[in-house]
């Protein structure tokens, strides 16, 4: 089993990290991964949507490092790796993105407020 909380926003190469998780799992094992969607900033949980990739990583990005991946990322990087992928949104903010939603770059979005407002996610896979 492989398990994790609020640690893959903060990777740099989540493609990399979740294809060694993959690698790590026995056949008929588990991984429960808790994903953290939000600005760290947890006032204006999408304000590190609203940047460029170059304002965001020169000026903006905490030490601890947001990668800034939404949930269809995610769900593509686990289904590369895992046959069975289940992910539940476990919280929306759909008010805070409601009053982000015309600063946040288009890039982001995809047009599914289901999508766009989830904030925590849990990721089953096997």
């Amino acid at each position: 089993m492989v398990v994790s909380s609020s640690v893959l926003e903060h990777v740099a190469d989540v493609e990399g990290l979740i294809a060694a998780c993959a690698r790590l799992t026995a056949p008929g094992g588990l991984g429960v991964h808790y994903v953290d969607l939000r600005d760290h900033y947890f006032k204006h949980p999408f304000e590190m949507l609203c940047y460029s990739q170059a304002a965001w990583s020169r000026w903006l990005d905490a030490s601890n490092h947001l990668n800034r991946l939404r949930l269809p990322a995610y769900e593509r990087a686990f289904r590369a790796c895992f046959a069975h992928v289940d992910i539940v949104v476990v919280e929306h903010l759909r008010r805070e993105f409601r009053r982000a939603h015309a600063r946040i770059r288009p890039e982001f979005l995809t047009g599914d407020e289901d999508v766009d407002a989830a904030v925590f996610a849990r990721v089953e896979c096997r």
